[in-house]
């Protein structure tokens, strides 16, 4: 039996039918559909697959994706037993993602899933991590990063999501970190660590000012800084502002990097799994993760949280909490943290969830004058 129609004034969710069926064809395979899938990693089909693929959703619990009488997209969501829900959002353009329109729909499937159907969980999988428009819908939705693998395809990084009910219906805490400003030593891609503190370069500045205007730090009412000065100038830059109260900590010092410090990262060993291997001097793998998970057992509950910490920090609580999302590449190790970017956790009922990673989107407006500065 379909699902029945669902609107929130402006989208609407109706079943999908055979009268739809040219159109999705037309923008499933047609000459636009590979630009289009890399924004949502739906399928980009050939003709007959494409009438294959519309046959199904004639006879499944598919949507269409309605907007002023027209059909611009399709959602199918395919139980998996009967507590998770496998959802998928493929959209006819690229600009509705950006335009609010993925938004609307996963949370509208929210709705269905949850309330509806009574899922326990929902589920999305091989998002591009480069699909920055579907990607950040679902982190705006409250979905977890719970995987990260690289495709079999073209080598491309794709993202799983996961969101139980629980989590949905809940108000978790936020908890921010933050990769403080770009230094010049680390423009020269030198490991730092807590034995050297250079300032901020121009670059760095600009990234702790385009911070301050970043939405995801709304509601924020407590910071924490490492006390390494280019971390404390980047958390005053962002939030002195905002009047939002910081303390400094020692808990969310850089990796004492002893003897590797001032090093070129691409000149340092690494292991396997593209860890840099244990300094002879310093602080080890297991020590840094044990830091780290003692700081995080230390935030208080209750208001939201920013810590405006260092790249190998934030790597590792990541390693502690969700080792799958390092299996993609370029996370391992912190340096695919960017300078200025925005990493979101959630605390909650079922306890923490990943929900993004390395957000710069803020920092994309100033990038270009601060990099010609």
């Amino acid at each position: 039996m379909a699902l029945p129609a669902i609107t929130d004034g402006t989208v609407v969710l109706r079943p999908f039918s055979a009268d739809d069926g040219p159109e999705a064809v037309a923008w499933l395979s047609g000459p636009h559909s590979r630009d289009r899938s890399a924004t949502d990693g739906g399928p980009s089909l050939d003709e007959d697959n494409a009438r294959r693929l519309v046959e199904k959703l004639c006879h499944s619990d598919a949507y269409a994706v309605v907007i002023d009488d027209a059909i611009c997209g399709s959602v199918s969501l395919h139980r998996d037993g009967k507590s998770c829900g496998w959802l998928e959002v493929v959209l006819s353009q690229a600009r509705l993602w950006v335009q609010g329109v993925g938004s609307r729909v996963v949370r509208l499937m929210q709705r269905v899933a949850f309330e509806q159907e009574e899922l326990e969980e929902l589920a999305v999988a091989g998002v591009p991590e480069s699909a920055e428009g579907a990607r950040v819908c679902y982190e705006d939705a409250g979905f977890a990063m719970v995987a990260r693998r690289r495709s079999d395809e073209n080598d491309e990084v794709l993202v799983d999501f996961r969101l139980d009910a629980l989590s949905w219906r809940s108000a978790e805490q936020r908890i921010i970190f933050v990769h403080h400003g770009r230094t010049g030593p680390e423009a020269d891609q030198l490991l730092l660590g807590s034995t050297m503190d250079p300032p901020l370069d121009h670059v760095g500045r600009a990234q702790a000012e385009a911070l301050s205007l970043s939405g995801l730090l709304y509601g924020i009412g407590e910071c924490m800084s490492s006390p390494a000065l280019r971390a404390q100038a980047t958390a005053e830059q962002a939030f002195a502002a905002h009047n939002i109260p910081m303390a400094v900590t020692e808990e969310w010092q850089d990796r004492n990097w002893g003897s590797l410090s001032g090093q070129c990262f691409a000149q340092v060993e690494r292991d396997a799994e593209g860890l840099i291997i244990d300094p002879p001097t310093g602080e080890s793998e297991a020590e840094l993760r044990a830091r780290v998970k003692a700081s995080l057992q230390h935030i208080p509950y209750g208001e939201h949280v920013a810590i405006v910490t260092h790249g190998a920090v934030i790597a590792a609580v990541l390693r502690y909490l969700q080792p799958n999302l390092i299996a993609g590449g370029g996370l391992a190790s912190g340096m695919g943290i960017s300078h200025g970017s925005i990493t979101e956790l959630r605390r909650g009922p079922v306890g923490w969830r990943v929900i993004r990673i390395s957000d710069d989107r803020h920092q994309q407006a100033r990038r270009a004058t601060a990099e010609s500065a």
